[in-house]
């Protein structure tokens, strides 16, 4: 009797996983038609953008230029200007490096691991993370149906490792509109085609319904040929 349960309830939890990945799978089978080719996403190897961005909390503004090579560690560049001082912050493979006029630092090692996980070119463009998720360390779950004002939304939930992050996919689009991690929500507002596929070009941030932060890209190149020097601080150092 008791094998007899074991085997019902192992059959429940696979039938209930099967029809998870069937939700999941039908979600992104439609975001993928409205942003442009898996397979287009993944061959997204470097990226060059400029843009600016506004934080409201500490009404200040930032204008910069980044530079992402999905190499074997991620490479980040990025130079700006905020509050009329230009600035670099480099991401070398190894380390993490800011740099202005007069100081020249590397890192917190607590720094440098956020960096690193937020310097992937996976992470600047969900499409481009969610593509191949079947082959990653994160999992994504089917949530529920939803309403947002007058939208409706499947909702699909991203669990990595402690960090649960629900991504809003407007039924009607097959679009990505929000995505809420803890109590900060980041809103798409505006899609932009770059060699045909659909990339999120303005968002706004939001941390218990207040505005935090909005950030605007101004232009986009996907698949730039970059030195690999560039990502080397003595690059940097001798300009």
């Amino acid at each position: 009797m008791k094998n007899v349960i074991v085997i019902v309830i192992l059959l429940f939890f696979l039938q209930t996983s099967s029809i998870n990945a069937q939700n999941v799978d039908k979600v992104l089978d439609k975001f993928y038609k409205a942003c442009g080719k898996k397979e287009d996403w993944k061959n997204i190897k470097s990226l060059k953008y400029t843009g600016n961005s506004v934080f409201y909390i500490v009404n200040d503004t930032a204008v910069s230029v980044g530079i992402m090579s999905e190499v074997s560690p991620n490479l980040y560049c990025m130079e700006g200007v905020k509050n009329e001082k230009r600035y670099k912050f480099i991401h070398d493979g190894q380390y993490v490096w800011y740099i202005t006029q007069d100081t020249l630092y590397r890192r917190s090692e607590f720094m440098e691991r956020a960096a690193k996980e937020d310097t992937k070119i996976g992470d600047t463009f969900l499409a481009k993370r969610l593509c191949d998720y079947k082959h990653r360390k994160f999992r994504l779950m089917y949530l529920e149906k939803t309403q947002k004002g007058n939208a409706i939304y499947d909702v699909i939930l991203l669990k990595e490792g402690e960090n649960e992050t629900k991504i809003f996919f407007n039924k009607q689009t097959g679009l990505i509109d929000y995505t809420e991690l803890e109590n900060i929500i980041s809103h798409i507002t505006t899609y932009k085609k770059v060699q045909g596929l659909l990339i999120p070009y303005e968002k706004i941030e939001y941390q218990n319904d207040t505005p935090i932060s909005a950030s605007k890209m101004t232009t986009i190149e996907i698949n730039p040929t970059i030195s690999r020097e560039v990502f080397t601080l003595d690059y940097h150092i001798k300009k």
